[in-house]
């Protein structure tokens, strides 16, 4: 750090050797020693271009839409739904239409909302999940029901569903060894 003097109040101060040029001690002795001598921010500054014209070319380039935002709508070659070259007969996971349903949506929010959008575990907010309480695999009757839900946050989630997924196992176990 190097010692200056202050050009608007005469007050010394430390700044690093990089800094050494720029002579005033704060933003405000600045601006009165701007405002004191007269001096416009813009003064020396040689790229300012007051009406000057652009060439004809760039006044062409401006009228046109940027390459991104021209090509709304056109799909590259993709084809949608059965078009498409890679359609398998419309197979989608049961699991991925459950999760993006209507239905699953409405009943997460009133989950949040009865929960007054705090984790059931921990009573913490933030990224929080709709968990069932019983499982929605072997209780899908039970899917939608607002009993069968609670909030949790991301580790209670996980901690949760660890647990739930030891009981399925020995149920499924014990199931098959006795039914």
């Amino acid at each position: 750090m190097i010692k200056i003097k202050c050009k608007q109040c005469s007050k010394h101060y430390h700044k690093y050797p990089s800094l050494k040029g720029k002579g005033y001690c704060s933003r405000e002795c600045w601006h009165k020693y701007l405002r004191v001598n007269k001096i416009h921010l813009n003064t020396g500054r040689t790229h300012i271009k007051k009406g000057q014209r652009l060439s004809p070319k760039t006044e062409f380039k401006k009228n046109k839409p940027s390459w991104n935002k021209g090509l709304r709508g056109y799909t590259h070659g993709f084809k949608p739904g059965k078009k498409h070259w890679n359609w398998k007969g419309g197979i989608t996971y049961e699991r991925t239409k459950i999760y993006f349903s209507e239905e699953y949506v409405k009943w997460r929010n009133n989950v949040f909302k009865r929960d007054n959008y705090k984790c059931k575990i921990c009573g913490k907010s933030g990224k929080l999940n709709a968990d069932h309480i019983k499982p929605f695999s072997l209780y899908p009757k039970l899917g939608f029901r607002l009993s069968n839900g609670q909030t949790l946050c991301v580790n209670g989630h996980k901690l949760k569903t660890s647990l739930d997924m030891k009981l399925i196992r020995k149920f499924k176990y014990w199931r098959s060894r006795y039914v």
